[in-house]
């Protein structure tokens, strides 16, 4: 019973954030870049990358979103929730997360499909920053 409540719980929370995007929520990205989707049946779940999100968003105004590592992936990630996780990729160099977090909020809109959604965006303000969803 505690399950399908917290169920019912996300689900709502990600139409509520789905409306504010939709009415032009305070910090929509200015539309240079377009996000790349990746959506499958594997793609992480629309709901849990809405949380992450949140997460990311409650870190406060002053917080930045770093990439520190130069191996591999070329990947950080920020934060995780469920089955999401959000990262930011490719060049060495922070972003404050208040600037990260309406092109992560962008991609569910543009993404989001069969409540999946998946990929990846580069951003205005530094080309060689590249923010993504992904399955955790």
């Amino acid at each position: 019973m505690e399950r399908a409540n917290n169920m019912r719980l996300v689900c709502v929370l990600a139409l509520m954030l789905q409306l504010a995007l939709w009415l032009g929520a305070p910090g929509a990205v200015d539309a240079v870049t377009t996000p790349v989707c990746e959506t499958s049946e594997g793609s992480p779940v629309s709901a849990d990358c809405a949380l992450a999100i949140n997460n990311l968003a409650n870190l406060g105004t002053n917080k930045q979103c770093c990439n520190d590592n130069i191996f591999g992936s070329k990947c950080t990630d920020m934060t995780n929730y469920g089955t999401c996780k959000t990262s930011i990729c490719i060049n060495l160099a922070c972003e404050p997360c208040s600037v990260v977090v309406p092109y992560l909020r962008n991609m569910i809109t543009k993404c989001g499909s069969g409540g999946r959604v998946g990929g990846y965006q580069y951003m205005n303000e530094n080309s060689g920053l590249r923010l993504q969803l992904s399955h955790t």
